[in-house]
């Protein structure tokens, strides 16, 4: 493995193998630049809609082009989505909370 730049510790790796943060593909991706496409990607509210869409509901309620959708439809979908991401995160708390309290039965 070739080392580039000059920076100690961070070699080439191919694509599909690179650390993050490191060489990708030849180019060298700071930690920075990471988060600074996390914070554009999030304050894009169709973008980051999509996502919390597509990871919350199940894949019989997502449409088939988001293009087709009218800003109403897209509401629709992401407030739907919301309430399930909220469903999750509640099911995770009683998960936690009954493990907790299973834990400590005995004492």
């Amino acid at each position: 493995q070739e080392d580039r730049g000059g920076i100690p510790g961070n070699h080439y790796q191919p694509c599909g193998q690179a650390a993050p943060y490191a060489w990708a593909c030849g180019h060298y991706i700071s930690k920075k630049a990471v988060e600074d496409a996390k914070e554009q990607f999030k304050s894009s509210f169709v973008s980051y809609g999509k996502m919390v869409i597509y990871t919350y509901l199940p894949k019989e309620l997502l449409p088939e082009s988001f293009e087709d959708l009218t800003f109403d439809e897209f509401f629709s979908l992401y407030g739907q989505a919301d309430c399930a991401r909220d469903m999750r995160i509640e099911d995770i708390e009683a998960g936690v909370a009954k493990g907790i309290a299973d834990n400590f039965e005995d004492e």
